[in-house]
């Protein structure tokens, strides 16, 4: 058995939510479900350990560079324990904690943007941007819109809660966000998805769209030199290459996994007393 197929089984096993246990003793378990014999088990498990632990911080990396939920994590000073990473550990502070607590409701957070309608997933855009500090402009619904979905304006005084009557500076620097949303539960973003939001960015940077009647409002002006966050999301997965283009223009691509996640470390729809998922909570915080 590879080292890998290990560590999948320990994911399998162990879970998300899981207690901490002996990495040995956890590899060793694994080993016998195998068809080895105990003693030839708990020896291999310890020339296993170490690779083992590396497959394991690997994959946390992974998950964490790509902002997804990783399953395992390794405890103790010594490296001698595995667990859920979603189980709170006593070496975690408290914000640690509650972003775990969201953690283990990954999947339900997932499932409930996928049921989305399109114009849910539209507005779900426009509270998206509002997590990040915007006041939501506009939530396009017109037709030759050049796939524009959400539009929204920050400014940096706000952000840093600084008093509009002395950081004057601060306030005047204007952060507009824009971006598109795709209801694709199946379907896989391409390359062509992301080119596409770079075309219509930059028209809408110079003001020309498809068609006349279409007009953002006048507090987002996208101009030369201001700042622009453009987003692309997806109900879905994005495709490297989709994500390779995205990263070339500087535009912000995420997946159905990597919302889930972000959402589920901000507690949405997470009922705080006792963990569980809430689709009334959800569902009130995209209808903000």
């Amino acid at each position: 058995m590879k080292n890998s197929q290990i560590v999948d089984l320990l994911e399998e096993q162990i879970g998300i939510n899981g207690q901490s246990r002996d990495v040995i003793q956890a590899i060793s378990e694994v080993l016998k479900n195998s068809g080895k014999d105990e003693l030839d088990a708990a020896e291999l498990a310890g020339v296993r350990k170490a690779a083992v632990l590396r497959i394991v911080e690997e994959r946390r990396q992974a998950h964490e560079s790509a902002g997804t939920v990783h399953v395992l994590e390794v405890f103790g000073a010594l490296r001698t324990d595995i667990g859920g990473a979603g189980k709170f550990h006593p070496a975690d502070d408290p914000e640690i904690g509650r972003a775990k607590l969201g953690r283990r409701q990954v999947a339900s957070i997932l499932a409930r943007i996928k049921a989305l309608t399109p114009d849910e997933f539209e507005a779900f855009g426009a509270a998206l941007v509002g997590s990040l500090g915007a006041k939501i402009s506009e939530k396009t619904r017109q037709s030759g819109d050049q796939g524009i979905d959400f539009v929204g304006v920050a400014r940096l005084g706000d952000l840093l809660e600084r008093p509009k009557q002395i950081f004057r500076l601060a306030h005047d620097m204007q952060i507009d966000f824009i971006g598109q949303a795709k209801h694709y539960p199946n379907r896989t973003i391409q390359p062509a998805t992301v080119r596409e939001l770079v075309g219509s960015l930059e028209l809408a940077r110079s003001r020309h769209f498809s068609s006349e009647t279409f007009e953002l409002l006048e507090d987002l002006s996208l101009r030369s030199f201001s700042p622009v966050f453009a987003m692309l999301i997806s109900t879905g997965p994005i495709s490297s290459g989709a994500r390779a283009v995205a990263k070339k223009a500087g535009l912000i691509a995420r997946s159905g996994d990597q919302l889930a996640t972000y959402l589920a470390d901000l507690g949405v729809g997470i009922d705080p007393t006792d963990g569980s998922f809430s689709d009334e909570l959800f569902l009130g915080w995209v209808d903000q």
